[in-house]
């Protein structure tokens, strides 16, 4: 990996990359690292990257590439979950539970060229809900995104409410 940036300030990122992608990750337009990524965890959680413009993460882009065309070809793109749900062509319904409040939370969920989840990570609200429904989401299978008749990985936010025990998913996103 190269990074291209000094270290004065610092960005929270959250996401996963499968081991073996070569990725550049761009910040404000500007190339912050790039490389093959040698575990799938290594941009997970909390881990910090340091730039020196002060950049917030809703400015961060990831660009995938292909081996063979590191530098024309996309393999990863951000869709709405509403896109994401009409694609799925298994759907899991989470267990009730016994909470009797309201709560939500909003995931991460990255699907793969094959339309399977390949992770799904909590980004707000209630972990211990987002873990409840992360089992469901996991189980579910879609049909491959495509762009220019090649599937692709798709990731993408999905709101979860839960309410008198019942879990909803892709629900309207928290205010």
């Amino acid at each position: 990996m190269t990074n291209s940036l000094a270290d004065n300030k610092r960005v929270a990122l959250h996401l996963v990359i499968p081991t073996g992608i070569r990725a550049k990750i761009y910040v404000n337009g500007e190339l912050f690292q790039s490389g093959t990524f040698s575990s799938s965890a290594m941009l997970q959680g909390s881990r910090m990257l340091s730039s020196d413009k002060g950049y917030s993460p809703r400015a961060t882009m990831l660009q995938v590439m292909s081996r063979e065309n590191s530098d024309n070809e996309s393999l990863l793109r951000k869709i709405d979950a509403q896109t994401l749900r009409k694609l799925a062509t298994k759907i899991v319904s989470p267990p009730k539970v016994a909470n009797k409040g309201q709560s939500w939370t909003v995931v991460q969920v990255t699907v793969n060229q094959e339309g399977i989840v390949t992770s799904v990570f909590p980004i707000a609200g209630d972990e211990k809900l987002a873990n409840i429904s992360s089992e469901s989401l996991k189980q579910f299978t879609f049909q491959p995104f495509l762009v220019d008749d090649k599937p692709i990985i798709v990731t993408s936010l999905v709101s979860i409410t839960s309410s008198n025990g019942e879990i909803k998913l892709f629900t309207e996103m928290p205010k």
